[in-house]
């Protein structure tokens, strides 16, 4: 396995898991990046993404684990920039900045559990 991305959640915003269930999504953050934006994120600690995320890569959120599908054309500057992009969880991306997954159910999100890009 090569770990490209691993970073651990500091805080779950007040709408971030209502974002996750209605919406299937999930948007990452630096925490302190964009403090207007807390409500709305999973804010994680800073890390360096080693190299770029691809489709067929693997994500794992905590104990769930899923395929990379689809990757925007922005999301992995974004992720090297302010550790920010949106996962689609079992939906199509379609803005720059968003990555698809698929597979297991929805994850359970708590801080101090990991989120993680890996390779195969």
């Amino acid at each position: 396995m090569k770990i490209k991305y691993d970073v651990a959640i500091t805080e779950i915003g007040s709408l971030a898991r209502t974002f996750l269930k209605s919406n299937h999504s999930a948007t990452l953050m630096n925490a302190g990046e964009n403090q207007e934006l807390n409500d709305m994120v999973i804010a994680h600690r800073k890390d360096e993404l080693s190299e770029d995320i691809c489709a067929g890569d693997r994500l794992k959120i905590c104990d769930s684990v899923f395929t990379v599908t689809k990757v925007g054309e922005a999301a992995n500057a974004n992720l090297r920039q302010s550790g920010h992009c949106t996962i689609r969880f079992n939906e199509e991306a379609t803005l720059p900045g968003q990555i698809s997954v698929e597979g297991s159910p929805l994850p359970e999100l708590a801080p101090g559990r990991h989120i993680m890009f890996y390779q195969d």
